[in-house]
Formats: structure tokens, sequence, C-alpha cells
């Protein structure tokens, strides 16, 4: 379910997951942007009977405080559920009263906000050394940020993020200034589609705040809820990715994460994207290569025209590659003959001439593939991006 306020209510099984390492009996707990509690309840639900946690729940919807508070009180656990906006500069005052806390956890909304001097000091606070330019901040840096700044040291805490935040390139100064904030650091690979309307991968984040290093554990759960595998990876690996599917992959293709590999962009393959969408091509009757046109049984094709002009075409010795299409990114196909122009939802990779064959070997292998289908982003939809697919190794 999801509101105006771009919240997506986590189902109960990942609710459990997200608080199942709760270990501690008394324990004030801190949820900014609560919705209905459904991470409270779980929290609390850990506990026996005899305890005296006592939850703190801060939810913007007047309509979802009143909710939560009296399904906490229903149920006899002791809250407070504070009607109020979660960005606002006045919580530090309202929250001064707890003290700080023991526990927190959250399930942010998934909206950008435009950068302002206030919500930047909110995020630069924790995280100072990071430059977070641009016109808008990620809504789930800034919760994550005002709650660890709510927190005691030695606190665990426990956060539903986007998958993005654990493996784009753009964000491994956001993770390498985490990883020496916090210790006992997990972070579990949620399936795609759990939040109803949302199309968006997510993780969950667990660590404790402060302590010393360690290797990372990261997991993978399945649609019960239950983690379903995991492994360890160093903090240096972890910098470079967070995610369980990634380095299972390097793993099952006997590669660590090494900058030093040779890849399609070090050997100086070039990658463009087709300039016009397959719609703009037909309503101007013209003929073009569309993610459909992959053929299924062979890495070889030609055309029957010769097509230049104002859109980007492939031609003898260029290699596709879909960039969008969950069934289809294992494909690839050679040009031999003629040219066409190609859509925005298929990559056109130039290789030097010797080295093309070797990268279309490269992308018909089980490495290939099982790259790929590693770096595939999406829960709808699976894509892969341009810098993803030209940091494929070449071995």
């Amino acid at each position: 379910m999801k509101n105006q306020l771009g919240q997506f209510f986590t189902p109960p099984e990942f609710a459990k997951l997200l608080s199942e390492k709760i270990n501690n009996e008394n324990l004030r707990i801190l949820d900014l942007g609560c919705g209905n509690a459904q991470l409270g309840l779980s929290a609390l639900e850990t506990k026996n009977s005899s305890c005296e946690s006592f939850y703190v729940g801060i939810e913007k919807d007047n309509f979802l405080a009143t909710s939560a508070s009296k399904r906490l009180n229903s149920l006899g656990y002791k809250n407070d559920i504070l009607n109020i906006d979660a960005l606002s500069p006045e919580l530090d005052k309202v929250l001064s009263v707890y003290g700080g806390f023991d526990y927190a956890l959250g399930n942010p909304p998934y909206v950008h906000y435009s950068n302002k001097k206030n919500l930047t000091e909110i995020v630069s606070k924790i995280f100072p050394s990071i430059n977070w330019a641009g016109n808008s901040l990620r809504s789930e840096i800034i919760f994550l940020a005002r709650t660890i700044s709510y927190l005691k040291v030695g606190a665990p805490f426990s956060f539903i993020l986007p998958k993005l935040l654990f493996t784009s390139e753009r964000y491994k100064s956001f993770r390498e200034v985490l990883l020496e904030m916090v210790s006992n650091v997990e972070v579990i690979e949620l399936p795609d589609k759990i939040f109803q309307g949302a199309d968006v991968s997510t993780c969950i984040f667990r660590a404790v705040l402060g302590g010393k290093p360690s290797n990372i554990t990261l997991g993978k759960s399945d649609g019960l809820g239950k983690l379903s595998d995991s492994m360890k990876v160093t903090s240096a690996e972890a910098i470079g990715r967070m995610d369980y599917s990634f380095h299972s992959m390097m793993k099952k293709i006997g590669l660590g994460y090494d900058q030093s590999i040779p890849t399609l962009k070090s050997e100086g393959v070039l990658l463009k994207r087709g300039s016009s969408s397959r719609a703009n091509f037909l309503r101007q009757s013209l003929s073009h290569f569309h993610t459909a046109d992959f053929p299924k049984k062979s890495n070889f094709i030609s055309f029957n025209y010769n097509m230049k002009g104002r859109f980007v075409t492939a031609s003898n010795g260029d290699i596709l590659v879909p960039r969008v299409g969950t069934r289809i990114l294992d494909r690839q196909v050679m040009v031999q003959d003629g040219a066409m122009a190609i859509t925005d939802c298929v990559y056109r990779l130039r290789a030097p001439k010797k080295i093309a064959e070797k990268v279309l070997a490269m992308l018909q292998s089980d490495t290939g593939q099982l790259w790929r289908q590693g770096h595939a982003r999406g829960s709808c939809a699976k894509y892969i991006t341009n810098e993803s697919l030209l940091s494929l190794p070449l071995i």
C-alpha cells in the first residue's frame, strides 16, 4: 500500500526479518516515518511478555499516526506515536526527552527532496566528508542520517534501503564512510515486488553504531522472509559492491573484486545506446533493430539495408546487446553485413578489430551471461547500465 508521502508498507514477514536479531529485552526503540507501525510491532513481538521495551514512532500523516497508536495500545505495548514530520527542525527538541535510543529501524519513503540547507545539514552531520552535490537528496539517506544522530554508540539499527545504494558507483563514497562508522554489518537482498506499487529493488541493512570493522555478511532472502543463503566479504569488497548477487556471481566465475582485471572499457570497447524509441521509428515507418529482433539461436545477423543518417546505427563488426528485457539480457549478436538504426533499448559495442571476436565470445560464455544477470537492475523490466556492461571482465 502507498500513500501520497511515498510510503510503501512493509509486509509482516519482511518486517520480522528486519528486526529478528534484537537481543536485549528493555530497549528504547526509534522509528522515523513509522507508517502503520508494522516494523515496531515486529520488533516488540520479538520480546517476551515481561519486557519493558518502549517504542517511539514518528509519523507525519495524522490518520496513520492515530491508527498506529491504537494498534499498539490494543496489544498492550508501551509506545509514543508522535504526529510530526520526521524532517522537522523541531524533532531534536521533541526527542530530547527520551535521551539516546538503544535501537532503531526504518523503511524510509521512496522520494527525492530538494537539496535545501536544512536537509543537507542533517546528512552532513553524520556523513561530513561526502559532497552531496546536485538538486536533490535521496530521502532514504536523510532518514538514515537523522536516525543515526539519535542513537547511542553501540546501538544496533536495521533499515530497508534501495539496492542502488549498495551497488552503484555513484554511492561508493557513501558506502565507504558508512562502513567506517559501524560494525556487525549485514546486507540482505530482498525479493523484487514485495512492496505493492513500488518498482524498486531493496535490501535490509543491519549494523551496530561504532565498534571495530570486520568482515561483512551478505545474504539473500526468499519470498517468505527467510534467509536462503549468505557469504562473507571484506570491507574493501563491500565498498566496491555490497550485494549478495554480485559477489556470489563473481565467486561462481572464479573472480574476486579486483579492479586490475581487464574490462571492455579498459580494452578500448566503445558503447553507444540507440538514440530513438521504437515508437518513434514506427510512427515514421522506418526500419530499425529492437530487443524483439534479437535471434534466439544465432550470434550473427545481416541487414538488407545500409541505413545512415541522424540515428545511431549498427554496421559490420558491431556487437549488439539488449539494454532492457528480463528474458533477453543474455543475448548478443554481431552484425555481418548492412547497417541498421537501433532503438534506445539496445546497446552498440564497437570493439577494436583484434579483440572483437573475443568480446563476442565473452558475452556468449557462461561468465558473460552470469555477469549481466548479476548486474541487472530493476524489479519489473530488468535492465543493465552502460557502466555495468563496460565493466565486464575480458578474460
